[in-house]
């Protein structure tokens, strides 16, 4: 009777670790991993009109002219060269390159914004009333508006630390804690690929 019941239970053992192993192969253990930073990729649209924009790369500010009629493919291959030959970025890793009139910043998104003063390039509106407060507990609240649309995510920096990265692109506050003074905060929007500049407070 003995010998009976110890192979029935070698049996039944040997079946649920057959089941266990079918089971692994079908749902394999979901293993954690980092979300890999989006790169900064920006599609010029629209028709310039002159004016110029200027270009924010982790705490480096690159001017850049436009012209009336200018071919966007140009603007792309003005602004990589420009990125590319500027010592502090080249220092960095930074690079870039023009794809017609797609420029792609190798660099996370949320390092970059866009703020143009030529009116006939395509650019997100920036937020705006940026208020920055800090309460008695030590956290910082900000809020913010939106302009008509929204943003597809928001990005949000305490000088060029990124403490926001992507949040959702209806948001209009965020609060952090935060003992650091006379930092500015830089709150904004990425739409359909392209950065709005950002509210400055």
């Amino acid at each position: 009777m003995c010998g009976f019941l110890r192979s029935r239970i070698s049996l039944i053992l040997s079946v649920l670790l057959l089941m266990s192993r079918a089971l692994s192969q079908q749902n394999p253990a979901q293993v954690s991993t980092e979300k890999p930073p989006t790169m900064a990729t920006m599609i010029f649209k629209g028709t310039p009109q002159g004016g110029g924009l200027k270009l924010w790369i982790k705490g480096n500010t690159l001017n850049l002219s436009t012209r009336p009629g200018e071919d966007l493919r140009q603007i792309a291959a003005d602004a990589a060269e420009k990125i590319n030959v500027h010592q502090e970025l080249k220092e960095e890793g930074i690079t870039a390159e023009a794809q017609g009139p797609q420029l792609k910043i190798h660099v996370n998104e949320v390092w970059v914004f866009l703020c143009s003063a030529d009116k006939g390039l395509v650019v997100p509106s920036p937020p705006h009333d940026l208020r920055v407060e800090k309460a008695s507990d030590g956290l910082v609240h900000l809020s913010w508006k939106l302009p008509p649309g929204g943003y597809d995510r928001i990005h949000i920096l305490r000088g060029t630390l990124d403490i926001a990265d992507g949040i959702d692109g209806t948001n209009t506050n965020f609060s952090e804690s935060s003992t650091e003074e006379k930092v500015p905060y830089h709150v904004f929007g990425i739409r359909n690929g392209m950065s709005s500049c950002a509210a400055t407070f």
